[in-house]
């Protein structure tokens, strides 16, 4: 990849003009040099939809007619698991790495630069699997970014090394959690451990319907120990909530960090001085981001107690339900 130019972009999508111009518009001021075009085909009994993804073809052909453009062909659709992974696959089948973002994704003017930079500079170092676009925690921070855990897909980055971990069957899921790989991961905690059993448990026995390609991705960086790159600010804005979206439905204005704006980041970029996870920054993205907070963690600890503890359980329950802001544990 040459190093003057910002790394390759995969646009996926599907029905959203509108907000797919918003994307292809802050792409171009963000100096997108070459893109790869990946619109998941409409399901033919629903007329609306079939217009809905012409108009987003029609969006993207008449807003990059001067950029380099690679179309992905789609002449069935896919759905938001296979429409994605197969996507990102195909990406990297021409290139050694790049960055993704859905068309509910819109990009600071430095997130190219930001994530260029940070693809080559990690690009032979085996311990980290993304770099992550959105920062779900309260800035300031002493450095550009931090390590994670967690492999966040709101804009992100990596490369084919890393893409090449991903198996779409989990079929490594139980053996690794009745090992207890949860509970080895640095920064676990009994809710931590509790929650994505569950969610990983649920995953694995609906594969063949679930969208939730990101979380199996999630588990394969997790079950190779790898870490994820993370923004001190967000450089990503969401603006994917509504009717159309797969999952993010609703928009809970309690959590401030869901619809962030999008940052820009000052060069040159502060780096750190090791790579571990930030257990601080950890513990704040893992209770603004999927609301495992103190509640979650008693219910943890109370499920041990049996029917003592359901009421500790209970109520766990109904505040992480009122702090999600996404349907379906997302």
């Amino acid at each position: 990849m040459d190093s003057q130019a910002n790394a390759p972009v995969l646009l996926v999508g599907f029905r959203r003009p509108e907000t797919t111009a918003k994307v292809i518009e802050a792409l171009r001021v963000a100096q997108v040099k070459k893109l790869y075009i990946a619109i998941d085909a409409p399901r033919l009994h629903l007329p609306d939809e079939v217009r809905k993804v012409g108009e987003v073809r029609d969006v993207i052909k008449s807003l990059t007619s001067d950029l380099e453009v690679v179309w992905a062909k789609r002449e069935k659709n896919l759905g938001c698991f296979d429409g994605v992974s197969k996507s990102v696959s195909w990406f990297f089948e021409h290139e050694s790495e790049g960055i993704i973002l859905e068309d509910d994704c819109v990009p600071s003017s430095t997130y190219l630069r930001y994530s260029t930079e940070l693809l080559e500079r990690f690009r032979r170092d085996d311990r980290i699997a993304s770099i992550g676009g959105s920062a779900f925690i309260p800035s300031p921070m002493a450095t550009s970014y931090w390590f994670s855990n967690y492999a966040d897909v709101w804009g992100w980055a990596t490369w084919r090394r890393a893409w090449n971990l991903f198996d779409p069957t989990m079929q490594s899921w139980p053996a690794w959690r009745d090992a207890g790989g949860l509970q080895k991961m640095r920064g676990s905690t009994p809710g931590f451990v509790r929650y994505w059993t569950k969610i990983f448990n649920h995953t694995y026995d609906t594969l063949q319907t679930t969208n939730s390609w990101d979380y199996v991705w999630m588990f394969d960086c997790w079950r190779h120990g790898l870490l994820s790159v993370m923004p001190a600010k967000s450089l990503i804005k969401n603006i994917g909530f509504g009717n159309d979206a797969t999952h993010t439905f609703l928009l809970d204005e309690v959590n401030p960090y869901v619809a962030a704006e999008a940052h820009d980041v000052p060069f040159p970029l502060r780096h750190n001085e090791e790579i571990a996870v930030n257990l601080k920054a950890e513990r704040l993205y893992t209770r603004n981001r999927y609301s495992v907070d103190a509640m979650a963690q008693i219910a943890a600890y109370a499920e041990r107690l049996g029917p003592i503890g359901k009421y500790a359980v209970r109520a766990a329950q109904s505040v992480r339900q009122g702090k999600n802001f996404e349907t379906n544990h997302r």
